[in-house]
């Protein structure tokens, strides 16, 4: 079966009362490659967060987002064809979701209502209509996608209005992480070697030596390993990935399936370096001390999928919390645009989460939230199509008052903007849960991987190899229009988008 879209887009002038209506149909993006991908032993029912009283179309296309640019046929980042994110410098003009009737109790100009009236559903046709008054939604929208009915709410971060809507309460980025699996453990040396996990060969991927041996001789070998992800091999134990002694003494680790050595300027003077990956890239980084302060330097060097190697070394000045690169830490990050981006925090989830960049001539700009408001607990690092997630916190504290509700963050790596949302954090227990100990997304995939231990808590993934489903404020569809449509401070707008169900024959 195959699902086509078309949305409809009718502006109210309540002055002349002149009507304009524009329609056009949708294009499906990979979402569901994404979030319905067979993760086996690591994370078994990826249904298992959505609500089984409800349609599963509703949350999976019951939330809305109408930005001010077209999206791009092409992804900017892998692994998808088309961005399942709303790229970076590409502002949300207006948002809603099928849970949300009123207008925003904070003020959000984005946010609008779901017309549950005029709305409708069958078994094989679903109409969703959102309506936005006077006041909201009002700039440039040349496409409008859906999303989940959590992402909408979520949205991509108000740029308009600059505060946070948290009526409801519920929504978190990890609204349908699915269902944890058995935990399978690793061995403190192998867990500081590893780097990636590729969910559609199957496979884990460490260092053959540590990260600083590598810095050091301007080499590394990632070494790939079978793990029972999607693909089973009988015999291996399936619990655990660590090293074992052989007859002879021995240690080794399992057999590799395949190895790359990738070779970079070698880093001098780096005694201590931290080894993390992302989507489509593993990342070293090291320096000559273990906790980086001012004035000193730090090199990165990041592996690329297609095994170019981007690098990164410079004096950092402007820190405000030190570098760890000891393994008591959780530590991700990325080199975009020639900036080093980096997040790390303690694994207990008692302590914010610092979340920085730094520019090529060593300027360190720190974006952790602080103060009572803003606790962040937060173990993730993952980038949205050049948005850099900057966490949240758990619950509003009932100091709060309206406009101190930041909810979480992102950074636009291109404009260089904070973008906040209508979501209160990651997950609804970051102190307790396994997240807590640390996220990054897979090497394939816009699925989050753990990558320290810790012990399970609120039925979340949270073993040291383990999966999370991708953030949940996804495009589900992308309708990009074929002219700019203007909302102005006199019109209401109504958005009608109809979904049909087609069966192949």
């Amino acid at each position: 079966m195959r699902i086509k879209g078309q949305a409809q887009i009718l502006l109210r002038d309540t002055i002349t009362g002149e009507e304009k209506r524009f329609e056009h149909e949708n294009d499906l993006t990979d979402f569901a490659t994404e979030y319905f991908r067979e993760c086996g032993a690591l994370n078994w029912n990826p249904l298992a967060s959505l609500p089984t009283q409800e349609y599963t179309l509703d949350d999976l296309f019951g939330g809305i987002m109408c930005l001010e640019k077209p999206i791009t046929s092409n992804s900017p980042t892998f692994p998808t064809r088309k961005p399942l994110y709303v790229p970076a410098n590409n502002k949300m003009t207006a948002n809603a979701c099928i849970d949300n009737q009123a207008n925003s109790a904070q003020g959000v100009t984005e946010l609008g209502q779901y017309n549950e009236g005029e709305s409708s559903a069958d078994t094989e046709v679903r109409k969703y209509v959102y309506d936005w008054a006077t006041n909201e939604g009002i700039g440039d929208i040349s496409a409008i996608c859906l999303t989940t009915r959590a992402g909408g709410y979520i949205g991509a971060g108000n740029s308009t209005s600059d505060i946070a809507d948290v009526s409801l309460l519920t929504r978190y980025w990890s609204a349908y992480h699915g269902t944890s699996s058995a935990s399978r453990t690793i061995d403190n040396d192998t867990r500081s070697r590893l780097c990636a996990l590729d969910i559609g060969n199957a496979q884990v991927a460490t260092i053959s030596t540590s990260a600083a041996a590598a810095l050091q001789a301007g080499s590394v070998t990632v070494n790939w390993y079978d793990s029972p992800i999607s693909k089973l091999n009988p015999f291996e134990n399936i619990t655990t990935f660590k090293d074992y002694t052989e007859p002879g003494g021995v240690k080794t680790l399992n057999t590799p399936r395949r190895s790359e050595t990738h070779t970079f300027t070698a880093a001098a003077s780096v005694n201590y370096a931290r080894v993390m990956g992302g989507t489509g890239y593993i990342l070293l980084v090291g320096s000559n001390v273990s906790n980086v302060q001012n004035g000193q330097q730090v090199h990165a060097r990041q592996i690329e999928k297609d095994g170019t190697v981007t690098s990164f070394s410079a004096t950092v000045a402007g820190l405000s919390n030190p570098i760890p690169l000891n393994n008591a830490q959780f530590i991700g990050g990325q080199i975009i645009d020639g900036a080093l981006y980096l997040a790390y925090g303690a694994v207990t989830g008692t302590n914010a989460t610092i979340r920085i960049k730094i520019a090529s001539n060593g300027a360190a700009t720190d974006y952790t939230m602080t103060g009572a408001l803003y606790l962040d607990t937060d173990r993730v690092f993952f980038n949205q199509e050049g948005k850099i997630y900057l966490g949240g916190r758990s619950a509003v504290p009932a100091s709060a008052t309206t406009g101190q509700q930041v909810g979480s963050r992102y950074l636009d790596t291109v404009t260089g903007a904070i973008l906040k949302t209508n979501s209160l954090g990651w997950n609804s227990a970051p102190g307790t849960a396994g997240y807590a100990a640390g996220f990054w997304n897979c090497y394939d995939s816009t699925c989050l991987f753990c990558c320290v231990g810790n012990a399970s808590s609120g039925g979340f993934p949270c073993s040291p190899l383990s999966i999370m489903r991708p953030p949940c404020n996804w495009l589900s569809t992308i309708n990009n229009l074929n002219n700019t449509v203007t909302k102005t401070g006199t019109q209401t707008m109504k958005i009608t988008y109809t979904l049909t169900l087609y069966r192949e024959t």
